[in-house]
């Protein structure tokens, strides 16, 4: 019975780390949002029941109860803002506050990001990195000399011999009432869940949302050194499982020999 409670450890340890590497390797990917491994102790082996009476007719005050060990109860996400970095690119852009870029996917779904790296593609679309097209769609055209974001998210081009800029459209932002339900399917992009609720869509600046910069992208919001001290930490409770472990299998190997001779 032990043995298989010190394997819950190493499982549980085994999927901490593999987050923690996944952190890691990410901390230089705009747009990025760690992730946190949350616990939670499994079912409990009722050997007595606190308040039974005993076989000397007196009350017991505490119970007799056998925990069986750990798993993962959830992986969260931590969408704190990253810290900003000036590109000087006319179609990075960034939001400053909270809210998320629409994106259509491939599959014709919504999908929502806070890496704001856009392209231009053959259409004069604009796409992310990964060409998921931005969405209210936005067309840029080829001919444009220059494109400018205002903070609420209005796109503007200046025409060659014009001196004035033409509106394209506007983009707007996503939040939710409980983003830690979103559901990461890579890519820097997020979908809705019932957990996460509707998305609340709202022009940049608006109704809670954050403002739209451009010529600057969102970093990573990992911290290399909680990263690191919780890796020390998963390895040090991950060998403690293994000793545990160890142990339990030295016990048996001690009773199988003493019940031989």
């Amino acid at each position: 019975m032990s043995i298989y409670i010190a394997k819950t450890g190493l499982v549980a340890q085994e999927k901490q780390l593999a987050n923690i590497s996944n952190n890691l390797a990410n901390v230089n990917t705009f747009g990025f949002q760690s992730k946190r491994v949350e616990f939670e102790e499994l079912m409990y082996q009722n050997d007595r029941t606190a308040g039974n009476v005993s076989s000397e007719d007196q009350r017991q005050a505490s119970g007799v109860y056998q925990g069986t060990g750990v798993r993962v109860a959830a992986t969260n996400t931590d969408f704190s803002m990253g810290q900003l970095v000036t590109t000087d690119k006319e179609l990075d852009i960034a939001i400053e506050g909270k809210g998320f870029l629409q994106v259509t996917l491939a599959s014709g779904e919504m999908g929502y990001t806070r890496n704001g790296a856009l392209q231009r593609n053959e259409l004069g679309e604009l796409v992310t990195a990964q060409g998921f097209v931005v969405f209210p769609q936005i067309e840029v055209p080829i001919e444009a000399s220059q494109v400018i974001f205002d903070r609420d998210g209005r796109v503007y081009a200046q025409m060659p011999e014009s001196t004035d800029y033409q509106e394209l459209g506007q983009l707007e932002l996503a939040t939710f009432s409980s983003p830690e339900g979103l559901q990461p399917i890579g890519r820097g992009v997020y979908m809705e869940t019932e957990g996460s609720g509707a998305p609340q869509l709202s022009i940049a600046g608006e109704d809670g949302s954050g403002e739209i910069l451009q010529g600057i992208l969102e970093g990573s919001n990992v911290s290399v050194m909680n990263e690191m001290i919780a890796m020390m930490d998963a390895q040090r409770a991950f060998e403690v499982s293994i000793n545990a472990v160890s142990a339990m299998d030295e016990m048996q190997k001690n009773a199988n020999q003493t019940l031989k001779a």
